[in-house]
């Protein structure tokens, strides 16, 4: 079935014959339930599932019937530092080959400006007044989140980030530089980089040239469409899971 690109609801990530999940879907829910399948081993054993669609994940008591789920915790308020990328200075380079001729090559260095728009709410960055619609460069968001106490090894967080409005980002927890951030299902494990008690969590997102070219008058010359783009991200939160041994 998987060479005709058909996939099941839900999947072993890693090789485990040791399991037998079974799903139903209602209106509302999509049920799965992973059986420790005819296997008399003692040792523990661990399954990592894939799951299709997209929605908020429970845990449900088979005999009680009650339900337990991990709310996520939102990201909204972050300190907002912005490197603006704009033209330099102009420099000029003249060569003489020795062919009768000087050769003069042109060109603008670079300058980065960084912007300090401090606290803020998730806004595109021409909706913030400190950056404006005219900024190109990158946003280095900051921000702090708590965990409990009793956080562990059998804990762990998926990052999610809504949007990035087609740009891209590189994620840092506590000083160290997380895995490639999934620009497809926008979210990121990040439960190695955690601790209990305070964390820090730094989000670069970086931007094309765009708005920056448009300001400068440079998209007249090749381009119609003069509308700026938006930059930033929106919509971070982070939700905690459980790691939990089948008995």
């Amino acid at each position: 079935m998987q060479l005709s690109f058909v996939e099941p609801r839900a999947k072993n990530v890693d090789s485990n014959q040791n399991f037998l999940a079974q799903v139903r879907r209602t209106e509302d829910a999509l049920y799965v339930w992973a059986n420790y399948f005819m296997n008399r081993n003692t040792e523990e054993d661990t399954l990592n599932l894939s799951l299709d669609g997209v929605g908020k994940p429970y845990s449900v008591d088979a005999w009680t019937g009650e339900l337990a789920v991990a709310e996520p915790i939102t990201l909204d308020k972050w300190n907002l530092t912005v490197e603006d990328w704009h033209a330099g200075e102009k420099v000029y380079v003249t060569e003489d080959r020795g062919l009768g001729y000087e050769s003069t090559e042109v060109y603008w260095t670079t300058e980065k400006t960084a912007i300090e728009v401090g606290e803020t709410e998730l806004l595109p960055w021409k909706e913030i007044e400190a950056v404006g619609e005219e900024v190109s460069g990158i946003g280095h968001y900051t921000t702090t989140f708590t965990l409990p106490d009793d956080w562990s090894e059998s804990n762990g967080a998926v990052l999610s980030i809504d949007t990035l409005y087609g740009n891209t980002a590189a994620v840092y927890v506590n000083g160290e530089k997380a895995p490639g951030f999934d620009f497809v299902g926008r979210t990121l494990d990040i439960s190695e980089l955690l601790t209990a008690g305070e964390n820090t969590i730094e989000i670069e997102v970086s931007t094309t040239l765009k708005n920056r070219m448009i300001a400068s008058g440079y998209l007249e010359m090749v381009s119609r469409e003069q509308t700026p783009d938006n930059y930033g991200m929106a919509g971070v939160t982070i939700t905690p899971y459980t790691l939990a041994e089948l008995e």
